[in-house]
């Protein structure tokens, strides 16, 4: 696993790490689309349930998706499913390592030091001290983000869309810098 390296200066403060595990297109007037393959057994009431947020119908996907039949769909076919109609729920990154004097700062608690095997989530943020102090996280999809001594990183999002199928961690990089391990490899898809 090699690390990319992110410094303030070559990032203007955010630092944003997607991971999918099908493609994502543009689709016209609702923003960027998952590409879902249809599954045996699969119908649109049944994605509707597992995928898609409260408001957003089965119908308005067969209708995206100009399908004629929505409990018969062919194995195999491609469904183009706007991004935004996925359902969202939060999950957290995990703290692989921690050396020095590292503190996490958690909206409505004192600060403290950060200890490795702790999970951190939305609105934390984590202060690494000047001398040698680093932490490395590591995000559900597998990717990896060390951050270097001498930093301020503030998690603004973590989320899963859909059924795991779609990852979004949105970082914002205050000072300092950090060295990011994306996982490329799709995550084999959710069942």
């Amino acid at each position: 696993m090699s690390y990319l390296p992110i410094h303030r200066g070559a990032l203007p403060g955010l630092l944003a790490l997607v991971a999918l595990s099908s493609p994502v297109h543009a689709a016209a007037g609702d923003g960027p689309a998952w590409a879902y393959r249809v599954r045996q057994g699969d119908t649109l009431i049944a994605l509707q349930a597992r995928l898609l947020r409260p408001g957003i119908g089965w119908q308005a996907l067969q209708q995206h998706n100009e399908v004629a039949d929505p409990r018969r769909l062919p194995v195999g076919q491609t469904l183009q499913i706007p991004v935004a109609w996925l359902r969202t729920r939060p999950v957290e990154a995990e703290v692989l390592f921690v050396h020095g004097e590292v503190e996490l700062r958690r909206p409505g608690e004192a600060p403290r030091p950060l200890a490795s095997g702790e999970r951190v989530a939305d609105g934390d943020e984590i202060v690494t001290g000047a001398r040698s102090a680093s932490t490395v996280l590591r995000f559900d999809d597998g990717s990896r983000l060390l951050v270097e001594p001498g930093s301020r990183l503030r998690i603004e999002a973590l989320l899963r869309r859909g059924a795991s199928a779609y990852r979004e961690s949105r970082l914002r990089l205050e000072t300092g810098g950090a060295e990011a391990s994306v996982q490329t490899r799709p995550a084999a898809p959710p069942r």
